[in-house]
């Protein structure tokens, strides 16, 4: 099973969304960390929390995966823990797990290719 300090965010001013353990934290911690889906926030400014998560969802539609992976991510982000997707879809947790490190190592590739391109369209 993870680790749950696996995923984590120490710095709410640095969100490289090209680190998976960051990714993996706004993944899991979405329901908890979005300002418009959780009333409760630790620290951190609303409208950055706003922007990181609008920012992660353009992301997710750029980023190609798979029927599963994508599923795993969204109910994830809407707070069912892995256990709980294996349960309700009659798989084994394992595998949803393999999903969801699929899908973070995934996106934040993304992320690194939207940068590249962005880079490089700065040269031309």
């Amino acid at each position: 099973m993870r680790k749950e300090n696996k995923y984590t965010i120490d710095n709410w001013d640095y969100i490289p969304l090209t680190e998976t353990r960051i990714v993996g934290a706004l993944i899991i911690g979405r329901s908890h960390y979005d300002p418009s889906r959780s009333e409760s926030l630790q620290n951190g400014n609303i409208e950055d929390r706003i922007c990181v998560y609008a920012d992660l969802d353009k992301l997710l539609n750029e980023t190609p995966l798979s029927e599963k992976e994508r599923l795993t991510v969204y109910e994830l982000m809407n707070g069912y823990s892995i256990a709980d997707i294996a349960r309700y879809y009659n798989g084994i947790p394992q595998t949803y797990e393999k999903f969801f490190v699929r899908a973070v190592e995934k996106i934040a590739e993304q992320e690194k290719k939207s940068w590249i391109n962005f880079y490089q369209a700065g040269l031309s």
